[in-house]
């Protein structure tokens, strides 16, 4: 059973003698149970049940006929990449190459950096068990001191924000961190529309991500360029699921597939002449679809479309459609100098932004990741 699941009393004694081993002499000896029992005041079960806790954490070390001690602090403090599950679930390739090149160091230097999970979970835990989410050796590993730095990708929130409590400033993606690298997909959406206007197109469909600033900033370029509006049908119902549920089924390919057969069964005038694709998977289906109506991009209509570097899905269709590439090498690679250079406690750069959220009271500074256009004649 988790720490976060134990009685309230034994969660009070718990953190007092965490308390009392993060302030101890590495590997020094700490008083008896008899001792602890008249320092945190309550009865032995209590403090053996904590005591059972803290040793399999990796906080303590009992030794028989000698006493309890401290646990040993790691010579070597490594770097921590911290990955949740749910990054990873998404049928685009983004996920595999950002923790392929993510993890490059600890294959190179494995001494040096550790690589973990979080637990899964298909549901939200609530707030008082958030702890139960990571492994009891890691938070203990995190309150030894064993890490000069972390990495979180794809981590609540709600994790993020005790570890920094215990280490300092984390550095992170797909979450909320005191450190954010982000991809400057509003950018993105601004050049999508401006390549499909360039092309002489006059009725653009966007199929974005469920972010209400992506259809803003879409309608917005509209408007700055003279276009309208045109939808992408399709009869695949989103899916819709509990509130608290965390993963996210995706099918994004079959939505892609259903937009492109079902936009060119409407009226000409209502089809659309250019889309601008926010997802790679939606994409790959899109011109997939097309191929079996017997339509061409190019001729029939404009795709602009994301897509990741060294990536190929959308290899069949590049030739006549315009990308914008992002680099998941690329934020890999931000990540970890972000991270060296708060391990050596130097300054970022100009390059990074403070923001404030002022219904949170939470604050970050971020670095926009830019993507960089590939266009096909």
């Amino acid at each position: 059973m988790s720490a976060a699941r134990e009685s309230a009393a034994t969660q009070q004694v718990l953190a007092r003698l965490q308390k009392l081993i993060e302030q101890s002499v590495p590997g020094s000896r700490l008083p008896s149970v008899r001792a602890l029992m008249r320092v945190v005041g309550t009865s032995q079960p209590t403090v053996v049940r904590a005591l059972d806790i803290l040793e399999r954490q990796g906080m303590l070390e009992r030794r028989a006929r000698s006493g309890i001690y401290s646990a040993q602090r790691p010579a070597n403090r490594r770097r921590l990449i911290l990955c949740g599950p749910n990054l990873f679930i998404n049928p685009s390739p983004f996920s595999e190459l950002l923790l392929h090149h993510l993890t490059l160091r600890y294959r190179e230097h494995p001494d040096e950096v550790s690589v973990r999970f979080v637990n899964p979970s298909m549901t939200r835990v609530p707030d008082d068990e958030v702890e139960s989410i990571v492994p009891p050796d890691l938070w203990a590993g995190l309150r030894l001191g064993a890490y000069g730095s972390v990495i979180v990708a794809g981590v609540e929130p709600r994790v993020v924000r005790p570890i920094e409590a215990i280490v300092g400033p984390t550095v992170g993606f797909g979450t909320s961190a005191s450190y954010v690298i982000k991809m400057a997909m509003l950018e993105g959406v601004q050049l999508g529309v401006a390549q499909l206007v360039e092309k002489g197109c006059k009725r653009i469909a966007l199929y974005h991500t469920p972010y209400i600033s992506s259809r803003e900033v879409f309608m917005a370029a509209l408007r700055a360029h003279g276009a309208e509006e045109a939808l992408v049908h399709h009869k695949l119902p989103f899916p819709r699921l509990p509130a608290d549920q965390l993963i996210q089924p995706s099918r994004l390919v079959e939505l892609g597939w259903q937009a492109a057969r079902e936009s060119f069964r409407s009226a000409a005038s209502e089809r659309p002449d250019g889309v601008l694709s926010m997802d790679d998977m939606f994409t790959q289906g899109f011109c997939s679809g097309l191929e079996e109506s017997r339509r061409r991009i190019g001729r029939d209509v404009h795709v602009v479309s994301y897509g990741n570097e060294d990536s190929p899905v959308l290899w069949r269709w590049e030739k006549n459609l315009t990308q914008l590439l992002f680099s998941p090498r690329g934020i890999a690679e931000e990540l970890h100098a972000a991270a060296d250079r708060l391990q050596a406690n130097q300054p970022l750069g100009p390059d990074w932004s403070h923001h404030s959220y002022t219904e949170t009271g939470y604050t970050e500074t971020t670095k926009l990741m830019r993507c960089h256009l590939v266009i096909q004649k």
